[in-house]
């Protein structure tokens, strides 16, 4: 099937009743308008590496043509006031993961969220097309709340993603990253660690999850003892991945991201950082070679366990 039909060629073109309609009336700016929103939410769709802003971005689109249909005469096609008041969760939940912003934002400081910010001006003026149409015909009072909340949610997800690369900027000044590495964890080396530190942790009485992260971050081996919490497994992983991904311990790490530190709210990026005692980064002098995370004692004892972890590593490559 051929996807011309030469009927525009005149000018004019249909509506969803039937009805032919100039190119240039004001129903078609309007669509015209949310359809470049639709494409421009594509591109930053395709520039993310965040999965779940990926997914919501998507769940917009979608709404968006809704809104057309029922512009274009298909009234069957709504959206409902369970999707305002998701996009207004999602505002309020990325306003709490970023400091409070005291002063206009200038667009730029990365290329997503310059993205984000060209998407939210075509948002604006696509709200200005929609309340302009209502002068013509019934506009459904949804679209204007749903629309004028979505410019406040790419607002914030564009601050969002700043936030993030402007911590994951600031996190390789503070700790002045040296990857110049020679000497490698890998499996066996990871097993021999983790085999140390269960017998301390068996001679302290101490049930615990002890894991064991690359310089990649790559977690190479997890060990469960008997006994240990169910969500210490979680949070031995974390705590190795933090170690190895700062290549810092995460009990420094926990008072440099207090408020008014350098890396303040690192914690809030993947859901990955842990902030607490009981990790520590593997090293042989100044060469880093990854991270060793101890969860299920005390705040204490896991530190004691991670620290011990990581003195024994010279031993270990021996």
């Amino acid at each position: 099937m051929r996807i011309y039909t030469r009927m525009g060629d005149s000018g004019e073109t249909g509506l969803y009743n039937g009805e032919r309609v100039r190119k240039d009336s004001k129903i078609f700016s309007v669509l015209g308008d949310f359809d470049e929103l639709t494409s421009i939410l594509g591109v930053v769709k395709a520039r993310l590496l965040n999965e779940n802003i990926s997914k919501e971005i998507e769940k917009v689109q979608k709404n968006l043509m809704l809104i057309m249909a029922n512009i274009a005469g298909k009234k069957e096609c709504k959206i409902s006031e369970k999707d305002i008041t998701e996009i207004e969760e999602l505002i309020d939940n990325y306003q709490s993961m970023f400091p409070k912003i005291k002063s206009f934002a200038i667009p730029g400081y990365c290329e997503t969220s310059a993205l984000i910010d060209f998407a939210r001006t075509v948002t604006r003026r696509a709200e200005r097309s929609l309340v302009s149409l209502e002068n013509e015909i019934y506009v459904d009072g949804d679209f204007k709340k749903y629309i004028n909340r979505l410019s406040d949610y790419l607002y914030t997800a564009a601050r969002f993603i700043e936030f993030k690369e402007k911590v994951a900027k600031k996190v390789i000044e503070v700790l002045n990253i040296n990857n110049d590495v020679s000497k490698k964890i890998n499996l066996n080396i990871a097993k021999k660690i983790i085999e140390f530190v269960e017998k301390k942790a068996l001679g302290m009485n101490i049930p615990v999850v002890i894991a064991v992260a690359d310089e990649n971050a790559i977690i190479k081996a997890v060990h469960n003892m008997d006994g240990a919490l169910i969500a210490s497994y979680d949070i031995a992983v974390n705590k190795a991945y933090t170690a190895a991904a700062l290549r810092c311990s995460t009990e420094e790490l926990g008072k440099l991201s207090k408020q008014g530190s350098p890396l303040y709210g690192i914690q809030n990026t993947n859901n990955k950082i842990v902030v607490f005692g009981g990790g520590c980064p593997l090293k042989i002098g100044d060469k880093f070679l990854g991270g060793i995370g101890v969860s299920g004692g005390t705040a204490e004892e896991d530190i004691e366990l991670a620290n011990y972890g990581a003195n024994i590593l010279k031993e270990v490559l021996k």
